[in-house]
């Protein structure tokens, strides 16, 4: 279930675990000191620490309406797995259930603002998850991983008619049945997954504004742009490092020779944000003060960045010029150019 519903009290919570739904509620005092954006996107980057974790002693917070659910699945059948917490998330307790008819696994969600809801999480034979969930929509969602369907049904719609639902997609797919002893694992690994989806996608202000609104925050307008070029920057450097981790195995460099290249390489892959690009060209070659116009011209082009690369160093005097060295397919597909050496006179040190 994590789809993104709404900021009003505290961290990002994955308001429960199923691949469907983020829940992201902020909490006020936690952006009274700090700056906006450092707070938005401190709360962004906790997503990624999150884990289910057993809490036998966690307490309802709508005792009434969670022990009403839990009943109604105990007397469908269906076998208690126990109490869970996400310890990273305050104020979020949920009870875990296995139900062989459909064969699902079922979490009864707890939230003091956001009241009690039910995810029922079906495992295709296939691979990925399907999640029906009575949460309230937002209208604010998150991005989701393809592999992990979603579907929302009526807040008030009764167990015995979500089982129903639930077995009517049995008749069009074959499903796993569900192990108590990998519910923990399951539900964590759709939420790396989940997470995972999140980290790639840019924010977007309407859904800051949309965050903030009950806060009393008043945004300037400009924190998506901000935090986004950040986050951009993360994953960059994150890609960069991946991709020479595989040039390293497939090269059969030694450890002492890697040491010795890996600075004078650089790393070119289609998706760089055009900033990005003309920056690392810049800082990494010696550009002719007569194409620097040339090079600052390729951020505003839509155009593949190795295309875009391979193009502009063909325009280099044979002096500056690179080769490249290797294409790696894994993690993306990207160019490989060795730097004969450090750069010269309007550029950086590597």
């Amino acid at each position: 279930m994590l789809e993104l519903m709404g900021l009003a009290l505290v961290v990002i919570l994955f308001c429960a675990l199923t691949g469907g739904l983020f829940g992201v509620v902020w909490v006020r005092g936690r952006i009274q000191d700090a700056s906006i954006v450092g707070a938005l996107q401190e709360t962004l980057d906790n997503v990624e620490a999150a884990e289910l974790e057993a809490s036998p002693d966690a307490d309802w917070y709508h005792p009434m309406e969670a022990d009403f659910l839990c009943r109604e699945f105990s007397e469908m059948g269906a076998s208690s797995i126990g109490r869970f917490c996400i310890p990273e998330i305050d104020n979020i307790c949920l009870q875990g259930y296995i139900i062989s008819d459909p064969p699902a696994y079922v979490t009864i969600n707890d939230h003091p603002q956001y009241g009690c809801w039910t995810d029922m999480v079906m495992l295709p034979q296939t691979g990925g998850s399907l999640t029906l969930s009575t949460v309230a929509q937002s209208g604010t969602n998150s991005p989701r991983p393809a592999e992990h369907e979603l579907e929302f049904l009526h807040v008030s719609t009764h167990p015995v008619s979500m089982r129903g639902y639930a077995r009517a997609h049995t008749m069009s797919a074959d499903f796993k049945e569900p192990d108590a002893d990998e519910f923990t694992a399951i539900f964590n690994a759709i939420m790396v997954d989940c997470q995972e989806a999140l980290a790639q996608q840019d924010i977007n202000q309407a859904m800051l504004e949309s965050l903030v609104r009950d806060s009393g925050i008043v945004l300037s307008g400009d924190e998506a742009h901000t935090i986004n070029a950040e986050r951009q920057v993360q994953r960059h450097e994150q890609t960069l490092k991946q991709v020479m981790q595989h040039y390293a195995s497939d090269s059969g460099l030694s450890a002492e020779d890697w040491e010795q290249q890996r600075d004078a390489l650089l790393v070119v892959y289609d998706s760089v944000p055009p900033t990005l690009l003309v920056e690392m060209l810049y800082e990494r070659l010696d550009v002719p003060e007569e194409l620097e116009g040339e090079l600052a011209s390729l951020e505003y082009e839509d155009a593949p960045a190795r295309h875009l690369a391979g193009r502009f160093i063909a325009l280099l005097p044979q002096a500056e010029s690179i080769d490249c060295v290797m294409t790696v397919s894994e993690p993306v597909l990207a160019d490989i150019y060795r730097i004969p050496q450090l750069p010269l006179s309007n550029r950086k040190a590597a």
